[in-house]
Parts: structure tokens; sequence; C-alpha cells
């Protein structure tokens, strides 16, 4: 499984050094969350390594399950997203596991999700909620709960990713709106079966189309869209 994997190669990084949270660049690096430790190395206190140069796992940040209200446990690099952002990403996927319209509406950018549920032909955010419930459940095959979270990559502008596509809506529905960074988050996903039967990965399947996937050459992750508009980050979806 995704998890098993990614602890054990966070563990061979800290063979290297163990590595903080703001060694990484992360933004919030005084969270009770962070599980991140001091620098324990014997490279000696003037060697400099750059996050790039950092071996695999060594900047993740892992948010645990039932800690400071976290509902699911959730790992990033910190290289790539800030606290503020693995929260959103943690609640937006634990909205649609819980169906909870509310909760979905905490992480979306308000004029952009009023467009998208108008033109999709829902009532609320809430009935979107259950129905974007049904499309996982078409994958998974049964009631589920997401159980684990990952996201150690990311996608920017120079990625080759279309990102117009939501720039246009936001523009419309808010012409005033500023725009101030984007990225594509490609998300591994584990789930429980709410009766106990089964676990393991959301692997997409041509019986639902988890978007952006095909357009940056992998079908393996499930995609989202962070975007910052006037100063705060919101999911794109």
């Amino acid at each position: 499984m995704r998890n098993m994997f990614t602890r054990c190669a966070a563990a061979a990084a800290a063979a290297v050094l163990t590595l903080s949270f703001s060694s990484c660049g992360g933004k919030d690096s005084s969270s009770d969350n962070n599980s991140g430790k001091e620098i324990v190395s014997d490279i000696g206190d003037d060697v400099n390594i750059a996050a790039d140069d950092m071996p695999y796992g060594a900047c993740i940040f892992r948010m645990e399950q039932g800690e400071n209200g976290i509902p699911v446990t959730t790992e990033v690099d910190s290289r790539f997203y800030s606290e503020e952002e693995a929260k959103l990403i943690c609640n937006y996927f634990w909205a649609i596991s819980s169906k909870d319209g509310a909760l979905f509406d905490s992480v979306s950018y308000k004029p952009y999700n009023d467009e998208m549920l108008k033109s999709g032909g829902y009532s609320s955010s809430q009935e979107y909620m259950e129905a974007y419930y049904d499309k996982y459940y078409i994958v998974i095959g049964t009631d589920y709960e997401f159980s684990y979270i990952y996201a150690v990559d990311c996608k920017k502008e120079d990625s080759g990713y279309n990102f117009s596509k939501y720039d246009d809506i936001i523009k419309e529905v808010a012409p005033d709106a500023e725009i101030t960074s984007k990225k594509v988050v490609p998300v591994y996903l584990n789930y429980e079966a709410k009766d106990g039967s089964s676990s393991g990965e959301v692997i997409p399947r041509d019986t639902y189309d988890f978007p952006m996937g095909a357009e940056l050459g992998d079908s393996n992750y499930i995609w989202i869209c962070l975007y910052e508009i006037d100063g705060k980050s919101y999911i794109i979806s």
C-alpha cells in the first residue's frame, strides 16, 4: 500500500539525515501537528543542503488522524505545500468521503463554487458532495471512508497544464479577483470499506473520469488544483 511505501522511504531518508519541517521550506513549522525532528547529522553544522538535493522522503510533513481535528492522516512534501494547504487537501477529500457540504464550502472559492453548482444542476454543496461520493463509489465498489492522503508532487504553471479553464471561470464570476498562484496537486488516496471487507488504494478507472491525469501524462493520480486568490488558498476542482 502507498502509505507503507511512504513510511519506508521516509525512514530511509532519515537514516541519512533527520530534518525538521522548517528546514524544507514549510510555511507553518511551529504547528503541534509537525512530526518532524530537529536535524541530527554528522555532516557538520556549517553544511547546508538545498531542499531539492535532499533524499526522497526527507521533507515529508505528516498530519495524524485525530490530532487537532485532522479527519484523515495526510502526508505532503513541505517543499510544495504549506500546512494550510495540506489541511485544505485533507478537508476536501474528507468532505467527499463524509458527504459534508459545509466542509466542502470551507475549502472552496465561493464565486467559483456557486457557478460550478449552477452549471452542474446541483441545488447545494451537500447535493454535490453526495453525488461526488457516488462517483468514487463506482470506482471503489463499496461504501468507504478515505483513510490516507498522500501528496508529494506538484505541477505548477510551467508543467504544461492548461489552467485557463479555471482562470476563465474565476475571471467571469469574480472580475476583480487576483490570482496570485496556482498549482496542480497529484494525490494518492487510500480507502477503507465501511463494512471492513476491504481496503486499498483508490485507482482511477475508465468508469469515472478523474480530471487532469491524462493531460499531464499520468492518470494513476487523482488531481485537484490549489489556487491562491486575493491572498487566500482554495481548492479548485
